[in-house]
């Protein structure tokens, strides 16, 4: 998880020091514009692959408290403001009206009432401002995918290049898997292996098995919605390694997720095969069960287990959550304040006021203390803000499926089914993990939502222009 450095961590860097980094920070930028402008497509693509191995580089550096540490984790933020404010000012020298005006509304709703918010309860300007922009970073994304245009060839190239990545993920965890403490020693990951049902639980070049659960289960779904287009057997195989991915990271919600995902693709997807593909994902279901039997049934019953503790950190947040959308009603405590990375990094006096510091876990640096998705927006953005973001995340559903109608090639059809997938796969995990705000899950998911986006609004161009002009 993310900690920036407190104004006190920069007083030992020397002054010369600094005006360096600001002149290396400023060149990067500019070279960051140029190659943006030439290439938009490739840099994006870049940047999603360095947010893979975002963490792994700054373990290797020193960590998050070493200098060049805070430079990599502070860079995907930098290099996200950059490309939007380009994508805005471009939109303003051209006077192009951006299609947004729907989601900017229910954007600017939650962003409000978690303003109101703030403003009652007096929280520092630099706490609201750091935590607005955890919140906006994955909008920010699709804004910047939505405006750029994909045609099918350069879409073609990315899709099958990230392919390629998540397979090479995917054997990286099967090396793990048979050497977890010479792998992680090899590639410089975090050194504590968390065994369960005695598996060591898989998490390849992340630095936590649910990173590498979600991301098998991302890869996993697209692979899925290849075939259902496809029908290639080579498709078929690889989505049951990815699966097997996503079990070996030993996480229910990655499985819950991906199981979830699945069965709302095949009820969204249109076709007389749909039985008999229903039949085949029945199959394949028996035979893992079949094969993984212990090690699932004793994966569900720890989570279990812990699920019916009262003290879990997860129940407890969920319970405070509720609490303080009550006591705060309509608005919440704002920003910054309950069960997000700026909460835990200037740990909240809402923690003290509800005795949350108390709960194992969940007092100052506690590990648990960001372990939630849904209690952060109930407590921080209130009634108010829990609507809005919700209708918000239900108008993006909506895009994805108008998208993914009116594609008129199988690949789209695929590809924009894929997105749909990943959208649900990211709502059933936020139920217990924060992805929507938190690299990688939050890029990924709202990048392909973006891609989605563009691609509808180019097929609504080029129907509408076909109407206005039908000898052409």
């Amino acid at each position: 998880m993310k900690r920036r450095s407190s104004p006190d961590d920069t007083m030992s860097v020397d002054p010369f020091t600094l005006i360096l980094l600001f002149l290396l920070a400023g060149i990067f930028c500019l070279y960051y514009i140029i190659v943006f402008q030439c290439f938009p497509r490739v840099v994006l693509a870049v940047f999603l692959l360095f947010i893979l191995f975002q963490w792994l580089l700054v373990n290797r550096v020193g960590g998050k408290t070493a200098l060049i540490g805070q430079g990599i984790t502070f860079l995907d933020e930098m290099i996200i403001i950059l490309l939007f404010s380009l994508i805005t000012l471009d939109a303003l020298i051209r006077r192009k009206k951006l299609p947004f005006a729907l989601l900017s509304i229910g954007v600017g709703l939650f962003l409000i009432a978690g303003i109101i918010g703030s403003l009652i309860g007096r929280t520092p300007f630099y706490i609201v401002i750091s935590d607005m922009l955890i919140y906006l970073k994955g909008f920010m994304v699709f804004y910047i995918f939505a405006y750029l245009h994909y045609p099918e060839d350069k879409l073609r190239t990315q899709v099958r290049f990230f392919g390629g990545i998540g397979i090479l993920i995917l054997l990286l965890g099967g090396v793990e898997l048979y050497n977890p403490v010479g792998f992680r020693a090899l590639i410089g990951n975090v050194t504590e292996i968390d065994w369960r049902v005695g598996i060591p639980s898989v998490q390849s070049i992340f630095i936590h098995p649910e990173l590498f659960g979600w991301f098998c289960g991302y890869i996993a779904l697209f692979v899925f919605a290849f075939y259902l287009y496809k029908k290639k057997g080579s498709l078929l195989i690889l989505f049951v390694l990815l699966i097997l991915g996503v079990l070996i990271s030993m996480r229910l919600k990655a499985i819950a997720a991906l199981a979830v995902a699945v069965v709302s693709g095949l009820w969204i997807y249109s076709s007389r095969a749909k039985v008999k593909l229903i039949g085949l994902i029945g199959i394949m279901t028996a035979l893992i069960l079949f094969l993984f039997w212990t090690q699932i049934t004793g994966v569900i019953q720890e989570q279990i287990e812990q699920y019916k503790n009262p003290l879990k950190p997860r129940n407890v947040l969920y319970k405070t959550g509720i609490m303080i959308a009550e006591n705060h009603f309509p608005y919440g405590v704002g920003f910054g304040r309950f069960g997000g990375e700026v909460a835990a990094r200037y740990y909240s006096p809402v923690y003290y006021r509800y005795k949350v510091n108390q709960v194992y876990g969940l007092w100052p640096e506690g590990r648990f203390l960001r372990d939630t998705f849904w209690p952060m927006i109930l407590g921080e953005l209130g009634l108010v803000g829990f609507i809005a973001y919700a209708g918000v995340l239900i108008y993006l559903f909506r895009i994805l499926l108008k998208s993914y109608r009116s594609a008129d090639s199988t690949f789209l059809k695929a590809f924009t089914l894929g997105a749909c997938l990943v959208f649900i796969e990211g709502v059933v995990e936020s139920l217990a993990e924060p992805v929507f705000t938190k690299p990688p899950a939050c890029y990924f998911i709202f990048a392909v939502m973006g891609v989605s986006y563009s691609l509808y609004l180019n097929n609504s161009n080029r129907l509408h222009s076909h109407e206005n002009n039908p000898g052409s």
